[in-house]
């Protein structure tokens, strides 16, 4: 086990700022038209002229998959042609993702299987591979058998469906993989989203082509409706995932090909720095205990507008202790954001969810807060169901990564002594 020393200098330790130290570094400025920009055009105007509801949307991605459906089985013998004559470079992609024995791992658009074919020869065999075409899926199930029902047995799993909506029984997965696909996702942000959130801390997401950017341009610029996006370059790549807990390890950009390696920060350390929070628990909207079974106390915002600047609107984690508390601080779970799935109010909240029964009312207390890690950015859910699921998962995973001993070492940090 690596000793705190040897972490401090390895540079796992994340930069402390916060409101009672340094203030926050420059960032990234990121315009919500590139964001919003980052549609198929076949698609944006179905969404601006209608209503933005989930129903909407939903049709939508159902529609830009049918024209992916049609593009694959309409080109199929020469989709499947270009992937055979691109074997070295799946086998270069395998061998660069450095996948330690018994990975799990996730091919997004898996094609006529040939990435599935270097995966196996590196002597990775749990292998969930997936596509939209029922006629690529054909092909794929054809060379690999079925590993069986238990989702535990090693082998390939073929689905026909779309690869970031998997079921979570799929996962978690170490890696995911967007070989020649990322180009033709309904949105490569909510891609980049939905991957993260099925990766276990220090997964990675790996996008590649065995053509290079201009080409995908070329061919994006010809077809829209069968190539919705071009590849994102370096800087776009970093404005998608700016709110995401996703950090760019790996950039290879040119003639030769493209390849872009992303990783779930280890332990889902907060990439901003640690923030230092402070603030009286105010009255908030009464759902967590009467609702959803989570009970949380509201920091007051004007307090801690400081020490959560160029912080995401999202779920993070750390600990927390009232003033005069004795002991430790306590676990804890904070969502910080608009509430996105209510309608019932404007402006930031944060809403610690303690993990640490009081059997008391502590509105009016001071409440001290170091946040160390970022899970993922604030969701709108369908129903209150698919929330509360959400939430005790937030809790499950911040419970886990607490136990490790760099993050415990600030349960009992100085700013606690109050």
């Amino acid at each position: 086990m690596m000793s705190c020393a040897q972490a401090l200098s390895a540079g796992y330790y994340p930069p402390r700022w916060g409101s009672r130290t340094t203030r926050p570094r420059d960032r990234l400025s990121v315009g919500h038209a590139s964001l919003k920009a980052n549609r198929p055009l076949s698609v944006r105007r179905r969404i601006v002229t209608v209503s933005e509801s989930g129903e909407t949307e939903q049709l939508s991605v159902q529609w830009h998959n049918q024209q992916q459906v049609r593009y694959t089985d309409d080109n199929l013998d020469k989709l499947v042609r270009n992937a055979s004559r691109a074997t070295q470079h799946y086998v270069q992609v395998v061998s660069a993702a450095e996948l330690r024995d018994g990975a799990r791992v996730l091919d997004v658009g898996c094609g006529s299987g040939e990435l599935v074919k270097a995966l196996l020869s590196a002597d990775i065999k749990d292998i969930t591979a997936v596509d939209l075409s029922q006629k690529m899926v054909d092909i794929v199930q054809s060379k690999y058998p079925d590993p069986g029902p238990l989702g535990n047995e090693p082998g390939v799993r073929v689905v026909c469906g779309d690869g970031i909506d998997l079921p979570h029984f799929y996962g978690p997965f170490d890696t995911v993989f967007f070989c020649s696909s990322f180009e033709h996702m309904f949105s490569q942000r909510d891609a980049l989203l939905k991957a993260s959130l099925a990766l276990r801390q220090g997964g990675k997401i790996i996008i590649s082509h065995p053509e290079n950017r201009s080409f995908v341009k070329s061919e994006f610029e010809k077809s829209p409706l069968s190539v919705p996006h071009e590849l994102p370059d370096e800087g776009t790549l970093q404005a998608l995932i700016s709110d995401l807990p996703l950090r760019l390890l790996e950039a290879v950009d040119d003639e030769t090909g493209y390849y872009m390696v992303l990783q779930v920060p280890e332990l889902y350390w907060l990439k901003w720095g640690t923030r230092f929070l402070e603030g009286e628990v105010v009255t908030g909207f009464g759902r967590g205990s009467s609702k959803m079974g989570v009970p949380t106390a509201n920091i007051n915002p004007a307090e801690i507008m400081d020490g959560i600047e160029g912080l995401p609107k999202g779920v993070y984690f750390g600990w927390a202790k009232l003033e005069g508390e004795s002991g430790s601080a306590h676990p804890m779970v904070m969502n910080l954001g608009e509430r996105p799935t209510f309608a019932d109010g404007d402006g930031i909240t944060a809403e610690v969810h303690i993990m640490h029964d009081y059997n008391r009312d502590f509105h009016g207390e001071r409440l001290r807060v170091v946040v160390l890690g970022y899970l993922r950015p604030e969701l709108r859910f369908a129903s209150m169901t698919e929330l509360v699921d959400r939430i005790h998962a937030d809790i499950g995973t911040s419970k886990s990564m607490l136990t490790n001993f760099m993050l415990q070492s600030y349960q009992d940090d100085d700013y606690f002594k109050y």
